[in-house]
């Protein structure tokens, strides 16, 4: 077991190379750092760090200490932002077919894409709309019929982390009404993508990716505690 010294040394380390990490822009940061003494991937420091534009993502390279034995490895890691688009119809969910190949399966899931994709990250925290018109034109706008308009964007929950180890994203979710067009529900299954209207019960049934579950989950949460209704 680690000592109160040794945890401190971690948190001091952890502060230094979230600095390290603010300095080069990235965006999204390290929330803890445990010894290995007590069976945890030690961070130590950074080895080299790669910006991919688009899609926006920090691919940071980490020297750490394997748990127990205290040995040294590399360890890679993913960093990036992102904004979960929740689309009504009415009171239904547009989902999105896609083709995991991680997984060999296809999945039902809610419109997802990194918020720099299309646009930097103060423009993505200052001006939503403009940025979800953005990720909307370039998620769903294939199977809109007619001119696709915003009614109604609300900020549903923000900082939701979606974390394989490997892999770090901190995502906001907004529920997106639109009005003054219809959709042409797709089931082709030869295209890798495809679409569908789901109510609200179908949709916990049918997504299993872990983005799309915690942003129904933080829709729930918006219904239950502060009474959102999805007709309103």
């Amino acid at each position: 077991m680690s000592t109160p010294a040794q945890r401190r040394l971690c948190e001091q380390r952890r502060e230094r190379l979230n600095q390290e990490l603010r300095d080069m822009g990235c965006p999204a940061l390290i929330r803890k750092i445990h010894p290995y003494q007590d069976g945890a991937n030690e961070l130590v420091r950074i080895i080299s760090s790669y910006r991919q534009s688009r899609p926006f993502f920090w691919l940071i390279s980490f020297e750490y200490r394997k748990p127990k034995t205290g040995e040294k490895g590399v360890w890679s890691i993913k960093f990036s932002t992102g904004m979960i688009v929740i689309t009504m119809f009415g009171e239904k969910l547009l989902l999105k077919r896609k083709h995991r190949p991680t997984i060999g399966a296809w999945t039902w899931e809610i419109p997802r894409a990194f918020t720099n994709i299309l646009v930097d990250a103060a423009t993505a925290k200052h001006d939503p709309i403009a940025t979800m018109q953005a990720i909307m034109h370039n998620e769903v706008e294939s199977v809109f019929a007619g001119k696709v308009d915003i009614s109604d964007i609300m900020l549903i929950d923000e900082g939701i982390s979606e974390d394989t180890g490997m892999s770090a994203v901190d995502s906001s979710v907004y529920l997106v009404k639109l009005t003054g067009c219809s959709v042409s529900e797709d089931f082709d299954k030869s295209k890798n993508i495809t679409w569908k209207l789901f109510s609200l019960e179908e949709a916990r049934r049918s997504v299993h990716d872990m983005h799309s579950k915690g942003a129904l989950l933080s829709l729930l949460d918006k219904m239950e505690f502060d009474g959102l209704s999805l007709g309103d």
